[in-house]
């Protein structure tokens, strides 16, 4: 069923991005059409897979696939699934970040529902900055925090933990599309990783969401065994 549903969306992605290709150019009005079938594919494709790992995670269906993963890689995966065109996207500096153990594809579909969720809700021509690091909370040790920040309208206050609920959006007088499933998938992805998910007000407007993992002990390199 999985592959019944996405199949078809991915083929629309794939046709209208041959035709924005493929000589002769198309006309203006041509192109705008093709590149709105294309984003349009896109945003069903998310919310059909957002659809499915809800069902999954609900029926205990996923199993975590547990691997050391590079922060900086899920981030670059997530951002080319997810590219935001209309937006100016800043990623701080991830190389020197330790290694996290994760489910890579689980975990990209956290930062990808995150960044839809900026492209959704953050005017054209904003900037969204993703950043992380290593935090020592006083309870529960070291974590890594990866923040994914824009400046779109923010959360209603005393709505900050009713948008994690599924099938909510965070205005509901938007004419946004979305049926409320992208951050309830988050949140059931990062709890069964042992993590936590929260949105922060900054002060200059805005919203930033936060996934905090237990940080990992990192792989011993067989360079570092002592003979």
């Amino acid at each position: 069923m999985s592959h019944d549903l996405r199949t078809p969306l991915t083929g629309l992605v794939g046709m209208a991005e041959t035709l924005l290709r493929t000589p002769p150019p198309l006309s203006p009005l041509q192109a705008e059409a093709a590149e709105a079938i294309g984003e349009q594919a896109r945003r069903m494709r998310v919310m059909v897979t957002n659809l499915l790992d809800m069902a999954r995670l609900q029926n205990h269906d996923i199993k975590l696939r547990l691997e050391w993963q590079s922060i900086e890689e899920l981030v670059g995966a997530a951002l080319k699934g997810t590219p935001l065109p209309a937006h100016t996207v800043v990623v701080d500096d991830l190389a020197d970040l330790p290694l996290q153990r994760c489910d890579g594809p689980l975990m990209e579909r956290v930062l990808s529902n995150l960044l839809e969720n900026a492209g959704k809700f953050a005017p054209a021509g904003t900037e969204v900055r993703l950043s992380a690091g290593v935090v020592h909370d006083t309870v529960r040790g070291d974590e890594m925090h990866v923040r994914v920040r824009d400046h779109g309208p923010g959360v209603p206050a005393g709505a900050e933990r009713v948008i994690f609920e599924k099938f909510t959006r965070g205005d509901k007088e938007s004419a946004t599309g979305g049926v409320g499933l992208g951050l309830a998938v988050c949140e059931a992805i990062v709890s069964a990783h042992g993590g936590r998910i929260w949105v922060e007000t900054p002060a200059d407007g805005g919203a930033c969401f936060v996934v905090a993992l237990p940080a990992s002990e990192q792989p011993v390199v067989e360079d570092d065994i002592p003979v």
